[in-house]
């Protein structure tokens, strides 16, 4: 699973260092899951393209603004700790700063 995260409005994606705007990169979710079942950790991994990825998966892109570490909490009543329920959560956190997401590559 991964991520196509678009630009919209103010939510930019600038190269760090630079002054080039993307109008959208391809993101891949390391998560961490903690026994308690409460909550999940996840780290985004940002590329220009999917074509970078799986050519060059070091070749990481920094952006300026993006967050890339998220803490999500999990209701254990009606959620589980998985891949869908992370990428839905950190998806909806990247859509409140205002930027346009996709859950790809299923």
């Amino acid at each position: 699973m991964a991520l196509e995260i678009k630009a919209q409005g103010d939510a930019k994606l600038q190269i760090s260092g630079t002054t080039t705007e993307l109008s959208s990169v391809y993101a891949r979710l390391e998560f961490g899951l903690p026994k308690n079942g409460e909550s999940m950790s996840g780290a985004l991994y940002v590329y220009a393209a999917k074509s970078e990825y799986d050519n060059s998966p070091s070749s990481l892109l920094k952006l300026n603004n993006l967050i890339t570490s998220y803490n999500v909490a999990i209701d254990i009543a009606t959620e589980t700790q998985s891949l869908q329920v992370g990428h839905e959560k950190i998806k909806e956190e990247l859509e409140t700063a205002g930027y346009t997401v996709a859950i790809i590559d299923l």
